[in-house]
């Protein structure tokens, strides 16, 4: 009767480490999962040469929420066309679970002009469109001649494969709430490892 009963309390005692180790294992991914670090994978074109399909990413959740966020940067983001208040998710052509890969080109406040295939930025406080040179775009650049200022929350985003991207060149500008945060590490492809891939950082005057 006694050794029953010792190997009733091993077994709980096996079943409360077990337990134990599942809600510390919970402790630490769920909030890993959602609040600070996300898997993504890249899927298109639009950001090619320096994002191809299947780069596996680890995505910062918290970086464009706690930082300043910087032209050149590369952001994973929900575009406009998924938020809930935006029509088009009711076209079809989106998928709701979606997020987009693409690299701040404008930010809050400036005025960006795309013309002749070129951007153009004109900063908060000036008075003139200074060409944007982008040493990371494929080809010749936008199709889309427009010009949009932005919002104090805004940013624009385009794909470095210009001309094969759905971009802020036809849905406009994001705001910051749509951020899911800053791509911090390509794992895969092994030859392409590295922490921050393909961000740029432009010399501002």
């Amino acid at each position: 009767m006694i050794h029953f009963k010792e190997k009733g309390i091993f077994l709980l005692k096996e079943i409360l480490s077990l337990i134990q180790m599942i809600v510390i294992a919970l402790l630490i991914i769920v909030p890993l999962k959602y609040f600070i670090i996300e898997p993504f994978i890249v899927s298109g074109a639009s950001m090619s040469p320096n994002f191809e399909t299947g780069h596996y990413l680890f995505v910062d959740k918290l970086s464009g929420k706690l930082f300043d966020i910087k032209r050149g940067e590369v952001l994973v983001f929900v575009p406009p066309a998924e938020r809930n208040d935006s029509w088009l998710k009711y076209t079809g052509y989106f998928d709701p679970r979606a997020k987009y890969i693409k690299r701040v080109i404008g930010l809050p406040g400036e005025t960006v002009k795309l013309k002749n295939h070129k951007v153009y930025i004109k900063k908060v406080g000036e008075n003139e469109f200074k060409e944007l040179n982008e040493p990371y775009i494929k080809n010749n650049g936008t199709n889309i001649d427009q010009t949009v200022t932005l919002k104090e929350d805004e940013y624009f985003m385009l794909g470095d494969n210009r001309g094969n991207s759905y971009d802020s060149e036809e849905w406009g500008p994001i705001k910051k709430s749509d951020i899911m945060g800053s791509p911090v590490l390509r794992l895969l492809p092994l030859d392409k490892i590295g922490f921050y891939p393909a961000d740029y950082e432009f010399k501002e005057d």
